[in-house]
């Protein structure tokens, strides 16, 4: 399993690469094409073309990937534009068609002088990044304590408008803001676990019952949020004096390094944590036998909140790494939510590894739909990827055996 995936990324990685190729053709139209193209690469303006779904079922999804490009070419812009030229970012509507992306890519290639159509790999990389950092605390608060929490989108959102508020509007480094957010979102999350969760365990309610508690904390969450922010769409200024940076000769936005850096970091910290730590074999021996870990002298009533203040911490340094990217709004956390808990079963549910590699998986493969089938398709594919591994192999690309009773 694990060498067919590994073939199927070359594969999207070759394909990402030879969709940056141009084609030839032997008419007097393409001579005309390569003057234009020509021309534009002589002029003043570096021309990126952004054809997106602003209309329709998918409109927020194509204007939050429309701002976020807008974003990322104001910063080049402050920096001096790539090789001396100013970027500007040229968007139509396709609808989430397929054959209308089709015709734009080509009207923007032929009568605009677009000079690079944005491309998949570096965000679909981000976006799996993130989906990794969500499927973390779901599979930590699994491994930890056998339970599910889906409150980690909103979560998410929080951090994201905490971040904004700490360095957008209190003026803090952005450092000191991302400590502010994660260490919130990390006693939000104990609090969650102690006044929720465990009255209901005290209870000896279902598991189900768990699950329903979270999914109201989750819409009292949104609530929330919107009261204390709004609706409207936010943005983050400039974090970085570096607008960009290159890689392999490619410019990547500064912010997307980080994210991919810190979702690794993250990863490796956690996976050393559960494994080689006392507090975190602890944590995994309270999950599979509460009353037996009792016995042995652990505290699983405090393992068990400190995994959930761990992972509302992930899930509010995930926002916090996104916002600047693709700016902040309600509904931000909503879909990369499930989407998180997705890539946390395709890699293994409960395993640290498997959380980012299965994000990352999930991430490049729906961006890839979007760029080359449409947007329309990219959730389809998302969740028939996630039955097809809980058909195929439901313990994921870690193999990762859930806990029994």
């Amino acid at each position: 399993m694990k060498k067919i995936l590994a073939v199927a990324l070359v594969l999207c990685m070759a394909v990402s690469l030879a969709a940056c190729g141009g084609t030839t053709s032997q008419s007097a139209q393409s001579t005309q094409n390569t003057q234009q193209a020509d021309a534009v690469a002589a002029a003043d303006t570096f021309i990126i073309g952004c054809p997106q779904p602003l209309t329709g079922t998918n409109a927020q999804p194509g204007e939050c990937a429309l701002n976020a490009v807008k974003l990322a070419a104001k910063q080049f812009n402050e920096n001096g534009g790539i090789n001396g030229k100013q970027v500007k970012v040229l968007s139509y509507d396709d609808q989430g068609l397929p054959e209308e992306a089709v015709k734009l890519a080509t009207r923007m290639v032929q009568a605009d002088g677009v000079q690079a159509i944005i491309g998949s790999c570096i965000s679909g990389f981000v976006l799996g990044c993130v989906y990794g950092l969500i499927a973390l605390g779901y599979s930590l608060i699994y491994k930890s304590s056998g339970l599910m929490n889906f409150v980690q989108g909103d979560v998410l959102t929080l951090g994201a408008f905490l971040g904004y508020t700490f360095f957008s509007l209190l003026k803090l480094p952005y450092l000191v803001s991302l400590i502010l957010t994660v260490l919130v979102a990390f006693l939000s999350g104990m609090a969650m676990e102690h006044f929720i969760i465990r009255k209901l365990l005290k209870k000896n309610v279902l598991a189900i019952y768990i699950v329903l508690a979270t999914i109201a904390v989750q819409y009292i969450l949104q609530n929330s949020i919107q009261g204390i922010w709004s609706t409207k769409m936010l943005s983050y200024p400039q974090i970085f004096s570096v607008a960009s940076i290159k890689i392999a000769g490619v410019s990547v936005q500064t912010e997307s390094v980080f994210c991919i850096f810190m979702s690794f970091l993250c990863m490796v910290g956690l996976q050393i944590f559960m494994k080689h730590t006392r507090f975190g074999t602890a944590m995994r021996a309270s999950a599979m036998d509460a009353k037996a870990a009792q016995a042995c002298g652990i505290n699983t009533s405090l393992s068990t909140g400190i995994s959930w203040g761990i992972a509302a911490g992930m899930a509010a340094l995930a926002g916090i790494l996104l916002g600047p990217i693709y700016g902040v709004f309600i509904m931000l956390g909503s879909t990369i939510g499930r989407k998180g808990f997705a890539g946390a079963i395709m890699g293994g549910y409960g395993n640290m590894i498997g959380a980012i590699v299965g994000g990352i998986l999930l991430g490049l493969t729906e961006t890839f739909v979007a760029g080359y089938l449409s947007s329309a398709y990219k959730d389809m594919i998302a969740y028939a990827l996630l039955l097809l591994f809980l058909f195929v192999k439901p313990t994921g690309i870690f193999n990762e055996r859930a806990i029994s009773e």
